[in-house]
Parts: structure tokens; sequence; C-alpha cells
């Protein structure tokens, strides 16, 4: 077997052809039963997924181990990407792809945009056994034409009963269902969906609980009105921008921007988008927002019902993660941010750094329909003196005793976080136990409020001699384990 990078897990046929010469693989009619997966990939889209590039004879060598296991039928993760326009993808791979449908388990496909008629063709036969459906597609002069191949009501014969987990990338979802299969028109068309259930859009969408949609800035006035009709199961949502304008977010690209290219990103969603997006978040959904958009973050979080709950949580040293929560139907907004962005504007280097700031802390409107915010403290430093400028009615503070030296901060911080209207005080251990001292704990509440506010430890053991202090500066004190 050719030699394969030390990350790709075992049992993996890896086939990168060249210049996507498919004619070889129509030898085979199967999967040598010794590989669980198989990739193809072309030379000009390799570095993109970090594969190894093989040789023309190790191609041919390969496909003599595919026609040994043409007849085998265990579960299959097949991935075909290739991001120019091939014909051998529609008349050899295609076909020989739906064959195999009935005994595959997690499908990736990422083509042009041109193959889109024949990809849907080709995924019209059942696929019992499929688990994750991941379909991108590589845009060309002919984006403005995808919306009218939304993805079919056949799909996969109907029948995809295990089919959990689907990625669209550049992919559309279809309004409404064809008028042979609607009985009604105009204004009663949504009753009518309502009434007949997701059957009626796109059987095989059932069951999906985990929905990613990414489309391009031009593309969002597509978006679908019955999200929550073609997907009745749906617990989590994400939506994201694949275009390099939005560079903030570190889920999306890795791209870094000149800040003068930002002064002419586009309009992210617009308000036909936002009736969509309401109606998404009236839901008890999981939804993860990766655009640093600010009109994509007010509407959404405009949307989330109220009263809302605020969690900033460090990924790791050069990102945190911003979570909202909806206290009545616990929907959740998801943000992640770069460390380096929020750095650059508080030391204030150039106020165009303060652009990359997420909405959330300069949004008066946000910030007092927050009852409580959670914050390790290894963000304090970083982000006190955006929260002092808006947060100062917050009845509920949790500061969350994380390792601030795996980040390389200091655990305690010397930046006031000032908020005079706080009521109750919480500190609580980001894992297992945390052990405190006492004057830790009265050095940070003197830096958060003067008041005498009620403070609580949440599996928080406590050190020191001052016992007496720490009950006289707080109007109460609990412990929970």
């Amino acid at each position: 077997m050719p030699s394969r990078r030390a990350t790709l897990p075992r049992e993996v046929l890896l086939l990168a052809l060249p210049w996507l010469a498919f004619r070889e693989l129509t030898l085979a009619a199967g999967i040598c039963a010794k590989w669980r997966a198989l990739v193809l990939d072309s030379r000009a889209f390799c570095g993109n997924v970090r594969i190894d590039v093989m040789t023309h004879w190790r191609l041919w060598w390969a496909a003599q181990q595919l026609m040994a296991g043409q007849r085998d039928g265990r579960p299959l993760r097949l991935e075909i990407v290739s991001s120019a326009y091939e014909p051998h993808l529609e008349s050899h791979v295609f076909g020989w792809m739906e064959e195999c449908l009935h005994r595959i388990e997690h499908l990736v496909v990422s083509v042009n945009s041109r193959h889109l008629p024949s990809l849907w063709k080709s995924l019209s036969s059942p696929a019992p056994m499929l688990k994750s459906l991941h379909v991108t597609l590589h845009l060309d002069e002919r984006e403005g034409a995808l919306h009218r191949f939304p993805v079919p009501r056949e799909l996969f014969g109907f029948a995809a009963g295990n089919l959990q987990t689907v990625h669209l990338t550049n992919v559309f979802l279809p309004h409404c269902p064809p008028a042979s299969h609607c009985e009604c028109t105009g204004e009663h068309h949504h009753r009518c969906l309502e009434r007949r259930g997701p059957t009626a859009i796109v059987p095989a969408l059932h069951n999906v609980s985990a929905l990613s949609l990414t489309y391009s800035p031009g593309q969002w006035s597509h978006l679908p009105r019955n999200v929550d009709l073609l997907f009745p199961n749906l617990v989590q949502i994400e939506l994201g921008s694949n275009t390099s304008v939005f560079g903030r977010s570190v889920l999306t690209t890795r791209v870094e921007l000149k800040p003068e290219r930002r002064r002419r990103e586009p309009s992210f969603l617009d308000r036909e988008d936002l009736r969509v997006l309401s109606r998404i978040t009236q839901l008890p959904l999981d939804i993860s927002v990766i655009s640093p958009s600010e009109d994509a973050v007010r509407v959404l979080l405009h949307g989330v019902p109220g009263p809302l709950h605020m969690r900033l949580t460090r990924n790791d040293s050069d990102s945190f993660r911003i979570t909202v929560v909806s206290g009545s139907t616990r929907a959740r907004c998801h943000f992640v941010e770069r460390v380096e962005y929020y750095d650059k504007c508080i030391r204030g280097l150039t106020q165009e750094w303060r652009s990359q700031v997420n909405l959330l802390f300069h949004d008066l409107e946000f910030s007092t329909s927050v009852n409580s915010l959670t914050i390790d403290v290894s963000l304090w430093s970083l982000l006190a003196p955006l929260l002092r400028d808006s947060f100062h009615d917050l009845p509920v503070l949790v500061v969350r005793i994380d390792s601030g030296r795996r980040f390389g901060v200091s655990w305690l911080p010397e930046e006031p976080l000032a908020i005079p209207g706080l009521q109750c005080l919480i500190f609580q251990a980001a894992r297992a136990t945390a052990t405190l001292d006492i004057s830790d704990i009265l050095f940070l509440a003197d830096r958060i409020t003067p008041k005498a506010v009620a403070l609580t430890l949440d599996r928080i053991a406590l050190h020191g001699f001052r016992r007496k202090r720490l009950r006289r500066r707080f109007s109460s004190v609990s412990c929970s384990d």
C-alpha cells in the first residue's frame, strides 16, 4: 500500500489523481474489503485537504486492489473532491457512486457547481445506511442559477432513515413542495406545509438533527422560509459564510484581511432573511453563528427570546467562545472570536480593530437583556475594558476559575471589572474542584463591586484565615458541591 501520512486513519484508501483521470476507476465495481474509505482528489485541491499525491503507477495498483473486493458489502465512507469541472465525474464516478449508495455510511461530495444536476440524479437511490451527508459546491460563473437546483424531493429515493447530520455549502433547500404535491396556493400555502408536514417537502431529511448551511453573501436571499418544517427533529443549526470577506471567524477561514477590504463587506442578511431567522430562533435549537457580520449578530440575537445568559469561555491561547443562551427556549448562539483582535483593539493600536469586536460588547440593548454573565478568569484582563462599558446593571456574575497559566496569562487579574448593579457573585471551578485563598476572593470582589452582594462558591475549596472578614464583606455566603 502506498505510504500515507500519520494523521490519516487506518483502513483508508487514498486516491489523489494527478489529472483527474477517473477512467481507471471504472475497472472496479465496489470497494475492497480491506479498505474502509475511498478519497478521490485532484492535484489542484491537495493543498487544501492536506493529503499526499500518488503517482500514476500507484493509482493503477490501487485500482487492482479495488477489483479484488468488488463484491464486498461492508459500510463505506466515500469522499469525492474536485474543485474544477471534470466530465469524468458524470460519465463514470457518479454512476459508480449511485450503485454504492446502499452501503455508504458517510458521504462527502465537493465538486464544481456545474455538476449539480447530475449529482442530484445520482443521489436518487435509497441510502438506508447513510448517517452523514456533506455536499460542497465550488462556484463558477454560473453560480447565480444554483437556486434553480435545490435539494430534490426525491433525494435518496425518499428513504434515508439513519441520516442525522447534513452539511450544505452553496446548496439550496427548497422553499416549498412542487406544485404537483401541494393542494393550495397563495397566502394559505404555509398552512398547507404545516398540515402536510416535512414528508411533503424532502422525506429523506425528516430525521436530521444537526444542520449546517454555508453560503456566499449574495446567496442568503435564497434561504428557505420553512427550515423548521424541512427538519422537524432539528436540534442544532449552524449558519456560516464561506467567503474570505468574513475573515474574522476562526471557524470559517484562516485568511487575514486588510482593514480597507472590510469596508466593502456586503450586507449579510436582508429583511427577508430576518423573517426566516426569526422563526429559527424561536425554536429550542443550538445555533452556531460563524459570521462576524454585525447584521447577522443583531438579527439572530434580537430573535432569541430572553432572558439571556452570556458565557465567555477560553478555547485556547488564540481564541475564545461567546455563548448566548435563551432562558425561556434554551436556544443557543455561539461565536468564536480571535484573542489577537481584541488585544489590539483594547491597546488602541488602531481604531480599525474596533470593527473586529463582536457587536455584543457595545450594544446597550443587548447588555440590558442579559441576566447573568459567565467569564473565565483567564479572559478577565482581555475583556474587562469592554464589559465595563456596557454591563453596568448586570445582576449575576459568574467567574470561572480556569487554568490561566496554560494560556500564558495571570490567573489573578489587576484590571477592575466595575459592575455597580451587581446583586450576586459566583465563583465556579472550571473543572472538578478549585482551591482559592480567601484573600484572593476578597481581592477579586473589590475589583468587581464595592457593594455587599451575595456570594456563592461552586465547587470551591477555601484556604486562609480570614473567614470572618469574608462574611462581613458579603451579604451572604453559600457553598455548593
